[in-house]
Order: structure tokens, then sequence, then C-alpha cells
């Protein structure tokens, strides 16, 4: 099977998503596949590929984007029109690299210039959006700001946001979700039978493993952000558990970290974190 992967980061260092890249490409390869990744990114592509993404195959494309291209890009998308600026790319990717069986895209806005490239050369190729943030994202704003949002910047932001989601997923044959949050923000834009539940995949570690201490050590890595994380629901748990001689670890900053520090102190259990 050839999987090519559609996205707008430049590869050049390893961050969150570029893992889930490397790791997906890896274990596709293990098993047979044949995976690749495309860049369409608007960066600087005279720069290399971070040495751990070197083994895969990868093709990046400069896009330049300017204040009009931006409009002109989230028109089209809204209206699911072809918007031409990263047509011509694909297409070159394509006609050099061969038709995969399947395309994963994580961005959006790419979609319809890819089914419109795909299309020309009648291929069968299924089109299934990968989201990794952008969709959170937008349930993020909508929880935090709902029905209040104030200021037309934000009022309108929303609504290009909802109109892009509304207007793209209609034309893919599915798409992943990396969470079960994912799939139930993914479920207001597209049937919940097409949104197969897949979590992002992890390195097997075959090293010993630390032994216990002698009372339970919690670790926490990633972004303060209760939303999404849901961490409030975490200190409320282990809070309930005072009697018990545990701590807690946290690794991460982010735009909740002075309300947990806050909950923490309110539910008595700050000097273990």
């Amino acid at each position: 099977m050839k999987l090519t992967i559609f996205t707008a980061l430049p590869l050049t260092q390893i961050y969150g998503t570029e893992r889930v890249f490397l790791i997906t490409c890896n274990l596709l390869k293990e098993n047979g596949h044949f995976p690749r990744i495309v860049s369409l990114t608007p960066e600087d592509v005279s720069l290399p590929v971070a040495p751990a993404l070197s083994y895969i195959a990868i093709n990046r494309y400069p896009i330049k984007l300017h204040r009009l291209s931006l409009i002109w890009v989230l028109l089209c998308t809204i209206f699911k029109f072809k918007n031409g600026i990263w047509l011509k790319a694909i297409k070159k990717d394509l006609q050099a690299n061969g038709i995969p069986d399947i395309t994963l895209v994580t961005d959006p806005k790419f979609i319809p210039d890819l089914i419109k490239a795909l299309t020309d050369t009648s291929s069968n190729t299924k089109v299934f959006y990968w989201d990794h943030l952008l969709i959170n994202f937008h349930q993020f704003l909508k929880r935090h700001d709902g029905k209040n949002i104030k200021g037309l910047e934000k009022r309108l932001y929303l609504w290009v946001y909802s109109r892009i989601f509304k207007g793209v997923l209609k034309m893919v044959d599915g798409a992943l979700a990396i969470s079960s949050g994912t799939k139930r923000a993914l479920s207001f834009f597209i049937p919940e039978n097409k949104i197969p539940l897949v979590f992002n995949p992890i390195e097997m570690n075959s090293s010993k493993l630390i032994s216990r201490s002698a009372f339970p050590t919690f670790i926490y890595i990633g972004r303060l952000e209760d939303v999404q994380k849901n961490l409030s629901f975490m200190l409320k748990g282990l809070a309930k558990q005072k009697e018990e001689n545990w701590k807690l670890k946290i690794l991460g900053t982010g735009p909740d970290e002075t309300t947990l520090r806050k909950l923490s102190e309110d539910l008595g259990i700050s000097e273990r974190i």
C-alpha cells in the first residue's frame, strides 16, 4: 500500500506531530507498506529535514502566501473551490512519485486542490483528514466564548472556521480521530461512522523498567490547558486520595498554569505537586 501524508509543517524539527509522522511511517515500512510525506509549507525549505526524518521519503514544496492569497484560500476553502495555490505542487508530486492508495491530509486547506488533482488522474485514492490540533482548537474557542464572543473579529473568525470544516470535510472519505474528544468535534461536520478512532502510535521501549518507588509517583508531560487536557479532573481525583502517600510531577507550561496551581492549593494537595 502506498500512503502519502500531506502537511504544512516544514519538517526541520521534531515536535509532537512530526514524531507521530515518524513512528507511523516506520510502522508502515516495517509491515511492507510505502509511506511518504509531502510538505506544502510557506516556510524555508532550504533548511535540512530533521535528521530523525531523513530515513523517510519526503518531498517539500515551498508555497509563498501573501495577505491577498490567504483571503483567496479562505474563500475557496469555505465554498469548496480549488484555489490553485497548492494544485501545481500537488500535481507535480503525483506525476513524479505516482498516485498513492491513501492520503492523510493534516491541513483542511489542501483538500479541495488535492481532490481536484486526484480527480484529474481518474484515481481511486482515498482521502482522509487527519486532525492534530485544528478541530480541537475550533471547539476550544467555542467552549470558552460560546454566544458571548466579544468583538467582530472573533465572531468572524469562528464563522470562517466553522465554514471551512463544514465545507471541506464533506469532500473526504473519512477522518481519523486521535482522541475521543477529537472524534466528538469532528462529528459536528462529518458522520460519526466515517470517523475511526485511531490513537497516535508510540515507540516500544525494550529497556528495563525503572524500579517502583515506595509510594506512587505520577508524571504528566504536556500543555497545561484544561479544556483539552482536563487536568482539573486529575487533580480532583488525586485530592480524594489524600490518605495515600503519592506525588505528582508536571512537566510543561500553558495558559491554565495559574488556574491549576490555585486549584491544587484549594484542594490542599499543592505540596505534593
